[in-house]
């Protein structure tokens, strides 16, 4: 049987390739087709350009034959008369001229081989002063001068009028000389030489036709104007168009462009294209819809034992119970013999693993609790047969013993530590206020300095101790928020208030900018707490001179952001990301120039994150620094 799959298999390969070689070869087909007939008709405009273009200049050779120095137009000798009946002479031989005339040096017209419009005078018309001052000119649109030249002479007739001045041998504009040419009889012997099912027009470039075939559709300028880009052929979904520009033949002034268009309807070029290219296609899909059908009833068999194995294999996730099955095909019997034998071994391992499973979440529990200073919880008694687990859960028990007693004996070195240090600051802190109240006695100016100096120094350690305090509370959740609803103008200018006498005794510029002015939750006395040490932080590092901070509020989605900026020393890159360390120091030298604990951006960190928010900051050295956090609005 394993034959017979691998014959299924090649047969379905190969059906698919056949299928998509033969669309493809279709597709190639009908591209080269269409790209023939857009060759041809490009070919066909460009000749026509060219054999028009060379008759056309052959016409300028004439005009300069009629107005040689030489020629009997120039001839003083010659009456009006004989040099009229030269013209009718020189048009029986060239009976494409519709008509030739002579004009005097003034524009009067003197002869003319029709006798038509003799005395009218053109010399205001474009072609007399053109022809006179670059002596030759050519001008597709004839001069209309009177209603009997109009019956002879319109606009839409093929005729391109041809002119040169008449200059005697001494240099002198005697006048010049017309000639009226009908391109119809060229253009027909074109047409005798051409397909018939293509259109065929002379055309200037403002669409105005010279001389067409007679099946020429006439389009809008709309369609047309679109295709005079250049030299080319262009197909939309209605015609082909091939556009020829006839090369300059002597022209002296600019006029419209002349060009030859040869055009098909779209549907008429590609209709046996199209026609060839639906049969080539249902055959190729009827035979591939056989093949297909033959395929597919030899797949159905092998598709049905799949979904079979497909079944046994889902029976397993869900613990379902396996029955074996008679197949035909060997693969499938030996697959259904593995899944079989496999799944014992699954179902031993799918108990093994549970209990480890269990014991992964129940430590992951134990972790976080940890990790958020909780060491009240441990892992419950081993009842298990393995001794890996046994062991682990030993170990993570006892390691939560010794943690609880490390943290015990922190919390009373703590408490007893800043009780000793607490205790003689307030009888300290009691006489400095009373020495400084002058109650023992007048003091000189630099006792009050001293004063002033232990005054300070004896606030830092109150407040370092103070801190101390608040970072052991945090670290065991002693802590107990006040949420309420706050008013983000009202915190911001009683933080404001609190330091603006610390701004004024160092000279340092101090704004508020309140963008903002809504409601949010939190702890009013803790953000106080945290302006306090993030702004008294921007005063230990903004200049001497010139030292600017900023406290700001705005609406950012669901919260409110507060902002605190300074123009200080900035934080190097490499400190940031210890920056809410407790006790970190960015200069931690003893040499170090600003004082302080390491606690106070560690303590912000902790109360604002209890309050459900979140604190950053921005920093470039030498530029200063930023800290933002993000509060809960109060809806």
């Amino acid at each position: 049987m394993r034959l017979s799959v691998f014959l299924l298999l090649l047969v379905s390969g190969v059906f698919i390739i056949m299928s998509v070689s033969i669309f493809f070869i279709i597709d190639d087909l009908v591209k080269n087709e269409k790209n023939t007939k857009q060759e041809t008709i490009s070919a066909i405009a460009s000749d026509f350009s060219a054999l028009l273009s060379s008759d056309l200049n052959e016409r300028i050779s004439d005009i300069q034959v009629l107005s040689s120095p030489n020629s009997p137009l120039l001839n003083p000798e010659l009456t009006m008369s004989e040099k009229n009946d030269y013209l009718l002479l020189f048009k029986e031989n060239y009976p494409s001229y519709d008509s030739l005339s002579v004009y005097d040096k003034y524009g009067t017209k003197l002869y003319d081989t029709r006798n038509l419009g003799i005395g009218n005078n053109i010399a205001e018309s474009v072609i007399f002063t053109h022809t006179r001052d670059n002596l030759f000119y050519y001008d597709r649109t004839p001069i209309i001068v009177d209603d009997l030249e109009k019956t002879a002479l319109s606009n839409i007739l093929p005729i391109i009028r041809f002119s040169s001045s008449l200059i005697t041998d001494e240099g002198e504009f005697e006048g010049l000389v017309i000639a009226n040419y009908n391109v119809v009889s060229l253009f027909n012997n074109l047409l005798k030489m051409s397909d018939p099912s293509f259109e065929y027009a002379l055309i200037t470039d403002k669409n105005s036709i010279i001389v067409k075939s007679v099946n020429y559709e006439i389009l809008d300028d709309s369609i047309i104007s679109p295709h005079f880009t250049s030299d080319s052929v262009t197909v939309d979904d209605d015609w082909i168009i091939a556009i020829s520009y006839l090369p300059d033949f002597q022209r002296y002034v600019d006029h419209d462009e002349l060009l030859v268009v040869v055009k098909i309807n779209s549907n008429v070029a590609f209709n046996k294209i199209h026609e060839n290219q639906f049969y080539l296609q249902l055959t190729a899909a009827t035979v591939a819809g056989l093949l297909l059908f033959i395929v597919l009833l030899a797949m159905r068999k092998l598709s049905k034992e799949l979904l079979y194995i497909d079944s046994i294999l889902n029976n397993i996730t869900i613990g379902k119970t396996l029955r074996k099955k008679k197949l035909l095909f060997d693969e499938m019997r030996g697959l259904e013999s593995e899944v079989l034998s496999t799944e014992k071994v699954l179902n031993e391992e799918k108990s093994s693993n549970q209990e480890k499973l269990d014991m992964f979440e129940q430590t992951n529990d134990i972790i976080q609790l940890v990790a958020s200073g909780d060491l009240s919880k441990k892992l419950p008694p081993n009842n298990s047969d393995s001794e890996d687990i046994a062991l682990l859960k030993l170990n993570i028990n006892s390691s939560i013993e010794k943690l609880k007693k490390l943290e015990d004996d922190k919390q009373s070195f703590a408490a007893m530590i800043t009780h000793e240090l607490k205790t003689p600051l307030v009888p300290i802190k009691g006489f400095i206020q009373m020495l400084s109240k002058e109650k023992l006695g007048k003091l000189t100016d630099d006792q009050k300095d001293a004063v002033d100096e232990i005054h300070k120094s004896s606030e830092v350690l109150y407040n370092l101790i103070e801190n101390i305090l608040l970072a052991q509370r945090s670290n065991v959740k002693q802590r107990s928020l006040n949420l309420t609803t706050i008013n983000s103008s009202k915190i911001l200018n009683s933080a404001f208030a609190k330091l603006s006498t610390a701004m004024k005794d160092k000279n340092i510029e101090f704004k508020k900018i309140p963008h903002s002015n809504v409601s949010f939750i939190g702890d009013f006395d803790l953000l106080i707490e945290v302006f306090t040490n993030l702004i008294q932080n921007a005063i230990d590092f903004v200049p001497v001179k010139f030292g600017k901070i900023t406290i700001s509020c705005k609406e950012n989605d669901n919260n409110i952001l507060f902002s605190i900026t300074d123009n200080g020393i900035g934080i190097p890159k490499e400190k940031q990301n210890d920056i809410f360390s407790k006790f970190y120091q960015v200069d931690s030298s003893a040499t170090r120039k600003h004082g302080g604990s390491g606690l106070g951006l560690a303590i912000c960190k902790d109360l604002i994150e209890s309050m459900g928010g979140q604190i950053w900051f921005t920093s470039q050295v030498n530029r200063g620094t930023t800290f933002n956090f993000t509060l809960p609005l109060a809806n």
